[in-house]
């Protein structure tokens, strides 16, 4: 797939999810909170979304920095490892 191509496909994949979570989110506040019991499938699916959105803005990142034309397999591994890198930043400031 053409690099532009990729790119503008993410964007519009991000602003939607974006769109989608706020306006979730604005519709189940119940007093300024989330019953976080009783919404952890569509919680865990979110995330599952916006981990997803990471790959591929890992993989548009990595195929930019290469100079390359198309995405290749190297930036499909690159985007994943960056996307595992940042997640598990994430994990350690919460765990640290």
């Amino acid at each position: 797939m053409d690099i532009k191509k990729f790119n503008k496909l993410t964007k519009i994949y991000l602003v939607f999810l974006v769109i989608s979570i706020i306006t979730y989110f604005y519709f189940k506040l119940e007093n300024g909170t989330i019953n976080v019991a009783e919404e952890r499938t569509n919680l865990i699916i979110m995330m599952v979304l916006v981990l997803f959105g990471t790959v591929m803005v890992g993989i548009g990142m990595t195929a930019i920095k290469k100079n390359e034309k198309y995405i290749e397999k190297k930036s499909v591994y690159g985007g994943i490892s960056i996307a595992v890198i940042f997640i598990l930043w994430r994990l350690a400031i919460n765990f640290f």
